[in-house]
């Protein structure tokens, strides 16, 4: 059963506001916004943490910057293996918001979230428009995105303020190639091309640098069915990293270490804290 947790100030009660369970965590959320009557709204999973300043430093700078609308920071990752801090690259603004996600810097990897546990942001922007329900992963960065595509600034800083669980099992299970391509398609409603480049820049990327030909194959089969053209600066793209695949499988048949692919830290949209 999802349940939205109210508590807009310490002394206050806390109020618990019930979905009826079963609905998702975008309507779960969404309920809880609507029902919310402080000025701000921060979200806050069952097994995330918020670090003793973080809301201290999302309202001063809030109330500092009546530009910004949505605060985020950085996190601390934990997961069954240790622990990571995210991003790699901070969002600074100089970009767009998609751009930053999927343009062509996301070929040279390093890590781009905006964890939703570090998010701070004005209530009248929660419901304008609300979390899509129907999505089982990523309704946090689609939200994002359609408040970018609305010219709301989002400010992340560098700071890390959350301790954000991951668990990679879980992860995996809500992703499939249905849900890939889906994302993709939504992506293109947004920018054009901008599918294109998460399909090979994003997902193909991993499934490249992992030596996973059969996710490989699959990715492309599915493209094909559903009649996507790629531009042709994607599809050189895609070639690249055909040759990393295939590079990586021969090294891990042979049990050679794989080197590192290289990176520069000249990227448009962020800069690495």
């Amino acid at each position: 059963m999802q349940v939205s947790v109210l508590a807009p100030r310490r002394s206050a009660k806390v109020r618990e506001v019930f979905s009826g369970g079963h609905r998702g965590i975008g309507y779960a959320r969404n309920l809880g916004v609507e029902s919310a009557q402080g000025e701000l709204i921060a979200y806050l999973d069952d097994d995330d943490i918020w670090l003793p300043h973080h809301l201290h430093a999302a309202v001063a700078t809030l109330r500092a910057r009546q530009d910004v609308a949505i605060y985020a920071c950085s996190a601390l990752i934990a997961h069954p293996e240790g622990a990571r801090r995210a991003p790699k690259v901070v969002y600074n603004g100089r970009g767009s918001l998609i751009d930053f996600f999927a343009g062509r810097w996301a070929l040279l990897a390093r890590e781009r979230t905006i964890p939703c546990t570090t998010w701070v942001f004005r209530r009248d922007l929660g419901l304008d428009p609300g979390m899509d329900p129907s999505l089982t992963d990523r309704m946090d960065i689609w939200w994002l995105l359609q408040q970018a595509s609305l010219g709301r600034r989002i400010l992340q800083s560098a700071e890390v303020g959350t301790v954000w669980y991951e668990d990679p099992k879980r992860t995996a299970a809500r992703w499939s190639l249905e849900v890939t391509l889906d994302w993709a398609r939504r992506l293109d409603t947004l920018k054009h091309g901008a599918g294109d480049r998460f399909l090979v820049a994003v997902t193909g990327r991993r499934l490249a640098r992992a030596g996973d030909q059969s996710g490989w194959e699959d990715l492309w089969r599915g493209v094909a069915r559903s009649n996507r053209r790629l531009t042709r600066e994607v599809c050189w793209e895609r070639r690249l990293l055909s040759s990393v695949l295939r590079a990586r499988s021969a090294t891990r048949s042979s049990n050679i270490q794989p080197s590192p692919v290289p990176r520069t830290d000249d990227e448009a949209g962020g800069v690495e804290p």
